[in-house]
């Protein structure tokens, strides 16, 4: 993830390399594209496409962050482990067969055996509870990583605005 050091929403200098970069090659694009709409960026007729939002930006960063992917299954995951975690053990059921011969005579037996393991007081419980706070973990988890990602492609945006103000500003002073 791209985070910003200390002091980097005071000067586009201190943001850490990759934010920098990234900010830089969305900077260029906006320079390097033609005032007017170029064949790939026309619209179809009766298709609207509208510029790109921050909300927009958000909406798709949430589609395509790996970060939040993995949040999301982590949380999916405890909240299913804390399922698994209330139910009770299984009983066993097992079926044994002894036979035995002596002096000419067989002898035969079968055992049918069920059983049902019991917790001691308390440690249901104490799984449950442990079981609960990792999904609390997990799901707070998730939403740091959303609002990490918010963070970062606000940030990304406001630096684009910024350099195409500035590249907007520059073409009226050369005009």
């Amino acid at each position: 993830l791209l985070r910003p050091s200390g002091n980097a929403m005071r000067h586009p200098r201190t943001l850490r390399p990759r934010l920098r970069c990234a900010a830089l090659v969305l900077a260029t694009l906006l320079l390097a594209t033609p005032r007017g709409p170029i064949l790939a960026q026309t619209p179809l007729p009766g298709i609207a496409d509208p510029p790109l939002t921050l909300d927009r930006a958000k909406t798709r960063a949430k589609a395509v962050s790996a970060d939040l992917a993995v949040a999301r299954a982590m949380a999916v995951a405890a909240e299913a482990l804390e399922r698994q975690g209330a139910a009770f053990l299984n009983p066993t059921l097992s079926v044994e067969r002894e036979q035995a011969s002596a002096n000419g005579q067989t002898n035969s037996q079968s055992i049918v055996a069920l059983d049902q393991p019991f917790e001691l007081a308390g440690t249901r419980g104490a799984r449950r509870r442990i079981l609960a706070l990792r999904r609390t973990s997990a799901e707070a988890a998730l939403a740091l990583a959303e609002q990490r990602l918010d963070f970062e492609v606000t940030q990304a945006f406001a630096l684009v605005m910024a350099a195409a103000r500035r590249a907007t500003l520059a073409r009226s002073a050369a005009d």
